[in-house]
């Protein structure tokens, strides 16, 4: 992920109209002889139709504050893979050396979260981690603080923060061009989304079925008996 900060004013340490970019990048980070991340490498934006965030902010001696909510879609590095954020904002610090810590936070649906611990073999995320899935679940609703029809709604979003660490690099346009001079959308032109398959184990009610057999039991199935080969005595 790419995040381009750029402003309208002279000194970009104090500007007062500023956009926040957070793209895909498909150009992989190299190690530096040091063996760290290497620093003013240059990314293509990988324009993408669903993860793209574009915020309003402003700068004030180097920190980047946001000025307005913003509903922003990005990757999760986690099992859910969508990161949706509603009324998101940044706070973010430019250091002296061109790097950038803070955070982008906002409010996030709670129950993909859950369910993606559970189709990533939720038995062996329980067995490995100790954590007991049950009370994830009722942890998220219980804590959940915001919901998107108003505040007599459901509490179906939660707060959340993602916190950022990014080095300088050169940030190109899609096509390689030229630097990217400006915070603007390229959902426009992001091929479509291919279909995927969910991440982890395929899940119902708990249950992992044979996708792959020939008879899905149901409630009503009928238990074929075991068939036997020619000549195969039976007991």
């Amino acid at each position: 992920m790419v995040i381009v900060v750029a402003g309208e004013g002279a000194d970009p340490m104090n500007d007062n109209r500023v956009m926040v970019g957070f793209y895909m990048s498909n150009d992989k980070m190299v190690k530096d002889g040091n063996g760290n991340i290497a620093t003013d490498y240059t990314f293509r934006i990988a324009p993408h139709a669903k993860y793209e965030g574009i915020l309003p902010a402003r700068t004030v001696n180097g920190k980047i504050i946001s000025t307005a909510p913003a509903d922003i879609m990005l990757r999760d590095p986690a099992y859910n893979r969508d990161l949706e954020l509603l009324r998101a904002q940044v706070s973010l610090e430019m250091k002296p050396d061109g790097s950038l810590i803070g955070h982008v936070g906002g409010y996030r649906p709670w129950e993909p979260v859950y369910k993606g611990w559970v189709n990533a073999r939720g038995t062996v995320i329980e067995v490995l981690t100790w954590v007991q899935l049950p009370a994830v679940y009722y942890a998220l609703r219980r804590n959940a603080d915001y919901s998107p029809t108003g505040p007599s709604g459901e509490k179906t979003h939660i707060s959340f923060a993602l916190r950022i660490e990014a080095l300088p690099a050169f940030v190109m346009i899609p096509d390689a061009s030229k630097e990217v001079a400006s915070v603007e959308s390229y959902k426009a032109i992001a091929p479509k989304e291919p279909d995927r398959p969910a991440l982890g184990t395929y899940v119902v009610d708990g249950i992992v079925p044979d996708r792959s057999g020939k008879f899905q039991a149901g409630p009503n199935a009928v238990i074929l008996p075991p068939s036997t080969s020619s000549g195969a005595k039976r007991q």
